[in-house]
């Protein structure tokens, strides 16, 4: 009973570190974040984020991991089917976990265009090396299942797929004074769904018409 509890303890005192970096690695240019300041808004010893993640470059890959791991595992998915509304599942999953952190986007942006600064690399690996070629293996295997267009370049689709993402997410602000709407879960959802009908006509295997 006391290991269970001493289990749960621990687990509480890394989602706590987590979150706060969270919170202070987007409020702040990741030089200025203060390991210090994280504990204290965790309520936990500055010691602990040495021994979960042995050093600040690792505290901050974490905390980029622990948002985006719902969409590498998407990505790195053995299901290599097109269903009704797959790419719209990946974009509601995206943009959910895009509204609870609103500003994740544009540090990941920031990030992932300097690749020697810390978590640069991190993410190149996990969202541009992986997600490539977990994409061409998908495209691969639907083409010789005969199940999108032969003519389809799984580079591009890829590029569609992250662009369509991260754009309205970073221009949310300018989107929301040009239609004078809230750019909120609802609108989300419908753009969800309207990306899956010009995705699936577009990559769909449509030899019957020709």
């Amino acid at each position: 009973m006391s290991h269970s509890k001493d289990s749960t303890d621990t687990n509480d005192i890394r989602q706590r570190l987590l979150d706060a970096g969270r919170e202070c690695f987007l409020a702040e240019d990741y030089r200025n974040v203060s390991m210090r300041k994280v504990a204290k808004m965790a309520g936990a010893n500055m010691s602990m984020i040495y021994y979960y993640f042995e050093n600040k470059e690792g505290f901050f890959e974490e905390v980029l991991r622990s948002w985006l791991q719902p969409m590498i595992d998407n990505i790195q998915s053995p299901k290599n089917e097109i269903e009704p509304n797959s790419f719209q599942s990946f974009f509601q999953m995206y943009y959910r976990s895009a509204l609870a952190s609103p500003e994740f986007p544009l540090l990941i942006l920031k990030t992932i265009n300097s690749t020697d600064a810390p978590g640069g690399r991190f993410l190149c690996e996990t969202i541009l090396d992986r997600g490539r070629a977990s994409g061409i293996k998908w495209a691969k295997q639907l083409k010789s299942e005969g199940k999108i267009a032969e003519d389809i370049d799984p580079e591009l689709l890829r590029i569609a797929v992250v662009s369509l993402s991260m754009m309205p997410m970073l221009m949310r602000d300018l989107l929301q004074q040009q239609l004078d709407k809230p750019i909120d879960e609802d609108f989300f959802e419908r753009l969800s769904q309207f990306y899956e009908r010009i995705l699936s006509c577009g990559i769909v295997n449509n030899i019957e018409s020709k």
